[in-house]
């Protein structure tokens, strides 16, 4: 059964996820230059999103109740990018290791080895 539904977004050059987990009703929202807490024109979009994710679940099952107040969303650790261009590589590499229920830390792990080693992870 199919957990998550994922909804990579790009605004102004950037890429970040969206993470609806489905039978919870929570959205994560996984952002490689995530520095804090997000400021009102994000949490904006952050709420929009939500919106649109829960009226695509109404659409695809008819029973489901949208949230009172919105999708509770949550920003947890991800890995951070060292530059300002692989994004989308990030968001990618998300959506994998999410899918599969492995830990992004893992993946952050094998990504400073190759770059220790002089290497690109990916």
């Amino acid at each position: 059964m199919q957990k998550w539904w994922f909804a990579p977004v790009c605004i102004d050059r950037h890429w970040w996820l969206y993470a609806f987990e489905i039978y919870q009703k929570r959205l994560w929202v996984l952002d490689s230059m995530y520095t804090g807490e997000p400021n009102n024109e994000r949490l904006k979009i952050h709420a929009y999103a939500g919106r649109l994710i829960e009226d695509m679940r109404k659409v695809t099952i008819s029973a489901y109740e949208h949230t009172e107040y919105g999708l509770p969303r949550f920003y947890p650790s991800v890995p951070r990018q060292d530059n300002g261009w692989d994004c989308g590589v990030f968001d990618i590499k998300f959506m994998q290791f999410w899918s599969l229920d492995k830990p992004l830390q893992h993946w952050d792990k094998m990504k400073t080895l190759y770059r220790s080693l002089g290497m690109r992870s990916y």
